[in-house]
C-alpha cells in the first residue's frame, strides 16, 4: 500500500491512481496482517530446509537453493516487522505484497515447472494455493495468483525450460481453475459477512443518531423559550416577595442555579447535537455532494470547530493550541471540513488524556502547489504496527482501536475535496494527522 503517512506532491490524477494501487495492496496487507508474523517465521525455516528434504531425503529431479534462500531473505524482515523504525512500518504493506508473490505463487509455480509436474510438487503447488486464500482476500487472489504464475512460466520459459508432455497444462488447468474459483468464493463469502457485520454496526449508529436528534432538538428550542422568560418570572417572584404577597420561598442560591442551570443545559445539549452530528457523518448517515461544493475558508473551519467541540473542561480547552497566521481557500463543504477537524480533535485529545501528558496544535500551512492542515499531539502515539491501517474501515472492528469510524470518514471527506489524508507519528514523541488540499481562487477553480 502506499502509505498515507508518505506526502508526494503529485497531480490529482496520479494520486488518485496511486490510492487505487495502494488500495489493492492495503487490502491484502490487512487481511493478512494478523498471520503475518506467524507465516514469515514459517518462510524463513521452512524455505531452506525443504532443500535437504526434497534434494536429500527425497530427491525431486530439480532443486534450488539459491531460490529458497532469497525466499527465506524475504521474510526475514517482516517477522520482526513489530521492531521496525517508525518511519519504515510504512513500508511492511509493499514488503508484504512483494514476498507473498514471490513465495507462494511465483516460486511453487515456477519448482513444479522445472521439476515436470512431479507428483509431490503438484501437491505442494496446489497447497500454496489453499494458504493464499487465507492470506489474501479474493481481489488479490485472483491478482497474485495470475501474475505470479505467469512470470513464473516466463522465466521457466525464458531459462530453456521444457516440458515433457504438453497435455499436462490441459490436464491440470481445471484442478487450478478450480482451486481459484473455490477460493475465491470462500474469501469473497468471508469479506461479505465482515462488511455484513460492519453495516449492521453503522445502521445501528445512524438508526441511533436519529432517534436521539429529535429529543435533544427539542430540549434545545424548550431551554431557549425558558431562557428567555424565567428571569422574568424569577424577578416577579423577588417582587412579590419584596412585597409581602404570599408566595412560596424561593432562596437566592437556588435563585441563581436556575439562571445557571439553563446556560449548563444549553451547552449540554448543543454539545450533545455536535457529538450526535459526527457519529452520523461517521456512519454515512450524512451524504456528500459534490454539486453543492464552494470555496471554503479553512480557518473559519478550524474556528467552527473550536467553538462547537464539546471540551470537557477550561483545563482541556487550553491544551490545545492554534497557530492560523495564513489562511488559504478549498473547493469543498464547510460542514464536512468542521467534522474532519472535529473528529481529528477528538481523538488527539483522547490521546492525550489516555496518557496523561502532552498538547494539542492546530497549524496551518501553504505552499505553491499545496495548502496543509496539521493537527499534531504531542502524546504517545499509536501502538507499533499501526499507522499502516488506521484509515482502513474494517479496522473500526478492533476493539482497541481508539479511533472508531473516525479516521475512516475523515479520509473519505478529504478526498472528496480532491486532498488527501497523511499520519505521521514518532513512538513516544507525537502523532500528527496532515490534510493536504489543493488550493481554489475564490471564482472556485483550482490554483
Amino acid at each position: 500500500m502506499l502509505p498515507d503517512g508518505l506526502i508526494v506532491r503529485l497531480p490529482p490524477s496520479v494520486r488518485a491512481l496511486f490510492r487505487l494501487l495502494g488500495g489493492v495492496v492495503g487490502r491484502n496487507y490487512h487481511h493478512g496482517e494478523r498471520n503475518l508474523v506467524a507465516v514469515s517465521v514459517c518462510g524463513v525455516f521452512g524455505m531452506p530446509l525443504y532443500y535437504f528434504v526434497w534434494h536429500d531425503l527425497f530427491p525431486q529431479p530439480y532443486e534450488n537453493l539459491t531460490l529458497r534462500l532469497i525466499g527465506g531473505a524475504l521474510c526475514i524482515p517482516l517477522a520482526f516487522k513489530d521492531h521496525w523504525p517508525e518511519g519504515m512500518r510504512r513500508f511492511a504493506p509493499i514488503l508484504w505484497y512483494g514476498t507473498v508473490l514471490y513465495v507462494l505463487p511465483f516460486f511453487f509455480t515456477y519448482m513444479t515447472l522445472q521439476n515436470d509436474f512431479a507428483p509431490v510438487w503438484l501437491v505442494s503447488f496446489i497447497a500454496a494455493l489453499l494458504l493464499l486464500v487465507f492470506l489474501v482476500d479474493w481481489l488479490n487472489l485472483i491478482v497474485l495468483s495470475v501474475f505470479g504464475m505467469l512470470v513464473a512460466w516466463i522465466v521457466f520459459t525464458l531459462g530453456n525450460g521444457q516440458v515433457s508432455d504438453p497435455n499436462v497444462f490441459m490436464e491440470l488447468t481445471p484442478v487450478v481453475l478450480f482451486a481459484l474459483v473455490v477460493g475465491t468464493v470462500f474469501s469473497y463469502r468471508n469479506e461479505t459477512l465482515k462488511q455484513e457485520r460492519l453495516d449492521a454496526m453503522l445502521m445501528a449508529g445512524r438508526n441511533l443518531s436519529r432517534e436521539l436528534r429529535e429529543p435533544l432538538l427539542g430540549i434545545r428550542t424548550s431551554t431557549v423559550s425558558l431562557k428567555r422568560y424565567l428571569p422574568q418570572l424569577l424577578e416577579a417572584h423577588e417582587l412579590a416577595e419584596n412585597n409581602g404577597l404570599a408566595v412560596r420561598e424561593i432562596s437566592t442560591g437556588h435563585r441563581r442555579a436556575l439562571g445557571n442551570s439553563l446556560e449548563r443545559l444549553q451547552q449540554e445539549t448543543s454539545h450533545a447535537s455536535t457529538i450526535i452530528e459526527m457519529l452520523l457523518r461517521n456512519t454515512g448517515g450524512v451524504p456528500v455532494d459534490p454539486s453543492e461544493f464552494q470555496v471554503v475558508s479553512m480557518a473559519e473551519c478550524v474556528e467552527t470547530a473550536l467553538q462547537r467541540y464539546p471540551f470537557a473542561s477550561e483545563v482541556e480547552r487550553k491544551i490545545v493550541k492554534v497557530k492560523m497566521t495564513r489562511d488559504f481557500g478549498f473547493l469543498g463543504s464547510d460542514s464536512g471540513m468542521v467534522h474532519v477537524v472535529l473528529s481529528l480533535l477528538k481523538i488527539a485529545l483522547s490521546s492525550v488524556a489516555k496518557y496523561g501528558k502532552g498538547e494539542v496544535l492546530i497549524e496551518l500551512a501553504t505552499s505553491p502547489g499545496d495548502c496543509e492542515l496539521r493537527i499534531r499531539d504531542s502524546s504517545a502515539g499509536p501502538p507499533p504496527g499501526r499507522l499502516a491501517n488506521l484509515f482502513d474501515e474494517f479496522s473500526l472492528l478492533e476493539s482497541d482501536s481508539g479511533t472508531g469510524p473516525a479516521l475512516a470518514q475523515a479520509k473519505k471527506l478529504v478526498e472528496a475535496f480532491a486532498g488527501a489524508i497523511a499520519i505521521r507519528s514518532e513512538r513516544g514523541q507525537f502523532t500528527e494527522y496532515v490534510i493536504i488540499l489543493p488550493p481554489a481562487s475564490e471564482s472556485g477553480a483550482v490554483v
